[in-house]
């Protein structure tokens, strides 16, 4: 980040956003201190779904608060730099060095040494993730594969 608050995107980003079409980023707080960049087109398909729900329930009005509420628009520049907000900045304990990641639908932002600590704290649940997530084939658990079809 520079001392205006614009992000250095890497080339390889800027180069796949071109290709994409994403110049326009809607930028709010994610789940674990770090944000979470949609761009504009994902981010009115998001907003779609919440208009389905009640405003009258309270767990729908605070997550909307939160995330819609945190929500700015950010354009990338001439030199491919996007600004992020100081309060978006602030939540997600970015200064000066950030770490910036492809994660499906959108980016995510993080500190340099909150991504380091996640990363370390998810280290040991990372097999387990996969086993649990990808570990099933047609309805069965990896681990009962092996046992199908054999009379005990």
């Amino acid at each position: 980040f520079d001392e205006k608050g614009r992000l250095n995107v890497p080339k390889e980003m800027r180069e796949l956003m071109d290709q994409n079409e994403h110049s326009y980023w809607c930028i709010t707080r994610g789940f674990d201190q770090q944000l979470m960049l949609y761009p504009r087109r994902r981010w009115v398909e998001i907003e779609a779904q919440f208009e389905a729900e009640s405003s009258l329930d309270p767990d729908i009005q605070e997550f909307r608060r939160f995330f819609l509420g945190g929500c700015s628009e950010s354009k990338r520049d001439s030199m491919g730099r996007l600004t992020v907000p100081a309060l978006q900045r602030a939540y997600a304990g970015i200064e000066k060095k950030a770490v910036l990641l492809g994660v499906g639908d959108c980016l995510e932002l993080w500190s340099e040494s909150a991504w380091i600590e996640y990363q370390r704290n998810q280290a040991g649940n990372y097999k387990a993730m996969a086993k649990r997530l990808f570990g099933r084939r047609n309805g069965t658990s990896a681990s009962n594969e092996g046992a199908q079809g054999h009379e005990s």
